[in-house]
C-alpha cells in the first residue's frame, strides 16, 4: 500500500527533480498493474484523478479512463513517437502529466528513459510503482514464485529466451503470448528438461490461466502442442 496517497501534485512522495511549488507542473510515471483495476495503488488512482493529460497505450487508457476528470485529455502513447516532449511540455505549462506503463514502470518499460529525459529538462516527476503481472499472474493462477525455503526466481521477456542460461528456480516468460512452441523449442535447446512443470497464462488477469502438465504438453483450450518442439 502506498504509504502517502493523500499528498497532493507539487509535493510528491518519491519525486525527483526541482522540490515542487504550487501551480508547478508535474510528470507522473506511472504503473497501472496487469490490468485488474482493483490492483491499482492509491497513488495511481489519485493521480489520475487529477491528471490533466494521460499517456498510455489504448488497452490501458481504456481501462482507467472513467478515473479522469471531463475535462482530462486522453493520448495514444503512440503519439510520443511522433512529439516525444509532450510529457515535458505538458508540465513545463503548469498541467499534472501521467504517462502510464503495464505493470511496474520499471519492469520491462520506458519509464527510466522517460525519467531521465525530465529530469534534463529540469522537470519535476514521479515514479508510482505498480503491480506487475510478473508476480500477480502466477499469484492469481495459484502458483508460488518462491517459498519460505526457496527464493531463485528470474523474469525475463520473451525476446530473452534463445539467450538463456539455464539454472534452478522458478523462471517467469513475460510477453509469450505468440510463439508458445518456439519459446519451448528454445527452452528445451537450452538445457530445460522436457518434462518440467509449466503453466501458460492467456490474456493475463482477464482470464483463467491455462497449466500444463510439462513444458511438452497443454491441454485443449490452448489449441497447441509443445510436443512438436522436443
Amino acid at each position: 500500500m502506498n504509504p502517502t496517497p493523500e499528498k497532493k501534485a507539487g509535493v510528491k512522495a518519491g519525486h525527483a527533480g526541482p522540490p515542487g511549488l504550487p501551480g508547478r507542473g508535474l510528470v507522473a510515471l506511472v504503473g497501472v498493474g496487469p490490468g485488474d483495476e482493483a490492483l491499482l495503488t492509491l497513488r495511481a488512482a489519485a493521480l489520475l484523478a487529477e491528471a490533466d493529460l494521460v499517456v498510455g497505450a489504448p488497452w490501458v487508457n481504456e481501462r482507467v479512463a472513467h478515473l479522469l476528470r471531463p475535462d482530462a485529455t486522453m493520448v495514444d502513447s503512440a503519439t510520443l513517437d511522433q512529439d516525444p516532449k509532450l510529457l515535458i511540455k505538458s508540465a513545463k505549462a503548469g498541467q499534472v502529466a501521467l504517462r502510464l506503463y503495464s505493470g511496474d514502470p520499471f519492469l520491462f518499460c520506458s519509464a527510466a528513459a522517460d525519467a531521465a529525459a525530465c529530469a534534463k529538462a529540469q522537470v519535476t516527476f514521479e515514479i508510482v510503482p505498480g503491480v506487475s503481472a510478473a508476480t500477480a499472474v502466477p499469484a492469481y493462477a495459484g502458483i508460488p514464485l518462491t517459498t519460505d525455503v526457496t527464493g531463485d526466481v528470474r523474469i525475463i521477456h520473451a525476446a530473452e529466451v534463445s539467450r538463456l542460461s539455464t539454472g534452478p528456480g522458478t523462471l517467469v516468460i513475460l510477453g509469450a503470448e505468440t510463439g508458445i512452441a518456439d519459446i519451448a523449442k528454445m527452452l528445451i535447446a537450452n538445457g530445460v528438461v522436457s518434462g518440467q512443470p509449466a503453466a501458460i497464462s492467456i490474456l493475463a488477469i482477464s482470464a483463467m490461466p491455462v497449466s500444463a502438465p510439462s513444458i511438452t504438453s497443454v491441454p485443449g483450450p490452448v489449441e497447441r502442442r509443445l510436443t512438436s518442439a522436443a
